[in-house]
């Protein structure tokens, strides 16, 4: 099995700043309710790890498609993340047992990357639910 990665502060401000063609998804696993109060990364997709746990026992097909993955390939940088860590580990090794291989973890989560003042975009009830799982990522 592959092991995880962990990605700083620095590490996360300077890929999302970036305008190097790397592919990488950043993927929040905190629940919508969450996303509204305290917002999210710019350029973060919504997987409630709720969700994601929902399928750990299912098939790679039922998995990649019921969470919308179809645009990610097992190799593309995929950096999970949520409040303040284990949320984001247990996603990170669920996705690892369908074979994505190149995973990191955020190590302090959104409360590391709002007290060292990282960007964050406004969630409002209006479109919590729009952002939900909508899968953008660098090409």
């Amino acid at each position: 099995m592959e092991s995880l990665k962990l990605v700083k502060f620095e590490d996360l401000k300077k890929l999302t700043e970036s305008c190097k063609p790397e592919k990488y998804v950043i993927i929040d696993v905190r629940n919508p309710g969450e996303l509204e109060k305290h917002g999210k990364l710019e350029q973060s997709i919504n997987i409630p790890l709720k969700e994601i746990k929902s399928l750990e026992e299912s098939s790679q097909s039922e998995f990649v498609g019921k969470l919308n993955l179809q645009k990610i390939s097992k190799e593309d940088h995929i950096i999970f993340h949520c409040r303040s860590g284990p949320r984001a580990i247990f996603a990170a090794l669920v996705f690892l047992k369908f074979g994505f291989t190149n995973i990191s973890i955020y190590s302090g989560g959104m409360l590391d990357w709002k007290a060292y003042g990282g960007k964050i975009q406004k969630v409002t009830s209006e479109n919590v639910f729009f952002l939900y799982r909508i899968h953008t990522y660098q090409n």
